[in-house]
Order: C-alpha cells, then sequence, then structure tokens
C-alpha cells in the first residue's frame, strides 16, 4: 500500500468514525451563519507565491501590499523545537539546503537561501535551473513563527488581515505524527506568547486530529480543514458533514471537487460553516468560485483574483524587491 492510498484510508476511516459519534456532534443552532459578501476573500497561497518567494516574510509583506484579506503559510518543526515557515517536510525544492526540517538543527539551516530556486509567476516554486531566479542570494531566509508574529505585532495600522497557517501533518511527510500533538501544541503555544494574536489565526490541516489538538488547546483559534478529493475520494458535501461533526469552523475541499456547486455552500451555511476552496488559480476557476457563491478563495495568484473581482488597486504584483515588475501579467499564464 502506498503513503498516498494509506492517507486516503486513515483520513476516510477518521470521517467515518465522527459520523457515526454523536458526542462529536456540533451543535448547529448556537452557530452564527457566516457573514453575506458579494465576492469571495482571498487568501494567499503560501503568501502568494507566484508574486514572491512563497512562505517568506517578503511574500507577506507584499500581500499585504496588495490589499490581500488573508496570507495562507504553512508551518514545520525543526529537531530543536523551533517553528519555521515552510511548505514541504524538507528543504530541498525551495532553498539551497537539503533534508527533512525535522531532522535539522535551527542553527544549521537558518541561513539556508529561501529564494534560491523561486522564479516569478510560477504557481509554486518547482525548484528547476531553466527558469529566471532573481532572488539567489540576496539573503531571503525562511522566517521563525517568532518572526512572523512580531511582524504581525508590531504594525499596528493593519488590524484586518488574518493568517492562515497550515500545521503539515500527513502520512507521506518525514514528520507525520498521527496523534497531532507534536507541531499544534508548539504552535498553540507559541501563538499564546502573542496576546491578541489569536484573533488574526486559523489553523488549517489535512490531518483531523491536528486541528483536535488546537480546539483543546485554544477553543478560541479557528480552524480550517482541508480536504482533496483525488485523494481521499471525498467530495465537497462529506466534507462540510466531517467539518462540522467536528467542530471545525471551515470546510476546505479542493477548488475542483465533483460536487462544489451552491448546494454545497448552501449545506456550509445551514451548518454554520464557511466554505474555502484550495487553490484556484486559472482564471475560469477563479470565476467559477465566484459563481457558486463560496466565502473565500485560496490561490497562488491573488492580485488575479483582485482582478477577476473587481477590487485591482493597481499596484505592480510582484514583489518591490524583485526587478522588471513593468508589465508583469497578475494572472498565469496559459
Amino acid at each position: 500500500m502506498s503513503r498516498v492510498t494509506a492517507f486516503a484510508g486513515a483520513l476516510l476511516t477518521a470521517l467515518l468514525v465522527a459520523c457515526s459519534s454523536p458526542e462529536n456532534v456540533r451543535s448547529t443552532e448556537a452557530a452564527e451563519p457566516p457573514s453575506s459578501r458579494s465576492y469571495p476573500y482571498i487568501s494567499a497561497h503560501r503568501a502568494g507565491a507566484a508574486y514572491a518567494p512563497e512562505n517568506t516574510l517578503m511574500a507577506i509583506r507584499n500581500a499585504r501590499r496588495l490589499g490581500i484579506e488573508d496570507i495562507e503559510l504553512d508551518i514545520q518543526l525543526t529537531a530543536d523545537n523551533v517553528l519555521v515557515f515552510l511548505h514541504d517536510d524538507t528543504l530541498d525544492r525551495t532553498t539551497d539546503c537539503s533534508g527533512p526540517v525535522n531532522l535539522q538543527l535551527w542553527d544549521s539551516i537558518k541561513d539556508c537561501d529561501a529564494a534560491y530556486w523561486f522564479t516569478p509567476g510560477e504557481p509554486v516554486t518547482v525548484g528547476a535551473e531553466n527558469g529566471d531566479h532573481p532572488l539567489r542570494g540576496q539573503g531571503v531566509l525562511m522566517p521563525t513563527a517568532d518572526d512572523v508574529f512580531s511582524y504581525i505585532q508590531n504594525n499596528p495600522e493593519d488590524t484586518t488581515t488574518t493568517y492562515t497557517i497550515e500545521v503539515k501533518n500527513v502520512p507521506s511527510e518525514a514528520n507525520f505524527d498521527p496523534t497531532g500533538l507534536i507541531v499544534s501544541t508548539a504552535l498553540v503555544n507559541k501563538i499564546a506568547e502573542y496576546p491578541g494574536l489569536e484573533d488574526r489565526i486559523i489553523v488549517q490541516s489535512f490531518w483531523p486530529a491536528s486541528l483536535t489538538v488546537v480546539q483543546q488547546l485554544n477553543p478560541n483559534l479557528r480552524t480550517l480543514f482541508l480536504v482533496s478529493e483525488s485523494i481521499t475520494q471525498i467530495n465537497a458535501q462529506n466534507t462540510i458533514t466531517f467539518t462540522s461533526l467536528n467542530g471545525f469552523d471551515i470546510a476546505a475541499p479542493e477548488h475542483d471537487t465533483s460536487d462544489l456547486d451552491q448546494a454545497a455552500v448552501t449545506a456550509a451555511h445551514d451548518a454554520g460553516l464557511l466554505l474555502v476552496p484550495w487553490t484556484a488559480d486559472q482564471i475560469e476557476d477563479l470565476d467559477r468560485m465566484a459563481e457558486v457563491g463560496v466565502d473565500g478563495v485560496i490561490t497562488n495568484f491573488p492580485a488575479c483574483a483582485l482582478i477577476r473581482y473587481e477590487r485591482d488597486n493597481g499596484l505592480p504584483v510582484l514583489a518591490p524587491e524583485i526587478a522588471g515588475d513593468d508589465g508583469f501579467d497578475a494572472c498565469p499564464s496559459e
């Protein structure tokens, strides 16, 4: 059995168990329906990976400059328990370093070049030599949780941007923890060191146990449950049911999930949930998300979403540190 197949089976089993357990049922009577809006809120995937090196402070600053409402990030834990923002369980794809993050001491990886493989316009960094890498050697580093949380607190003029942080925890990765305790506990404890930050943070994961730990440690933190239909065969309606039964706040199926339609949006709202699909990059997908009426959309091209939703502010989309942005297309090339 492959790791992906094992993950699908484990998640489906967890879903069926939760759906059959009355003690887990969320009370929809007390749930407040999400506020209505004429467009989905925009979440910059990996802080807007097409416009700046993913999961870096440069990307976070750029997303805020563009006026993006939510910034999505990924967090890993080093061997000496330092929380660092990085998508993969290894350093290889996005940096000039290599190896599993959870086997590294922070001092040994803190100087890794987080922009080494970045190419403007790629939905996410692919780590290939045959691309333009304009920020190599420019001092772009992986931020720690302290770096990002301090940045949020030290910008009092911005009190509305939210930060959705993914606890990376799936069986196919080197640091998989079936209990969900390790990274979730470290993250919740770190958030507690920054008073007032919990209102700005949403914690997301593909692994339900990771979100349950978050709920138990700090019920005030909002939680978002991610599901890939292509891996788990779980559709939008089942995702909504599972999210509700476990008391999570936001259901996040893939944007191309087979039954992601207006009925699914209605079902989510009836359950007191937000529906925020991932990751819609193509123009037709962004348009369809708005037509269906989802509450938010996660995208690598957040400025393209601004344009499609008629909220474009006309600013150049690449991070200002990148030269030659004149005329750079905010939307993906075909």
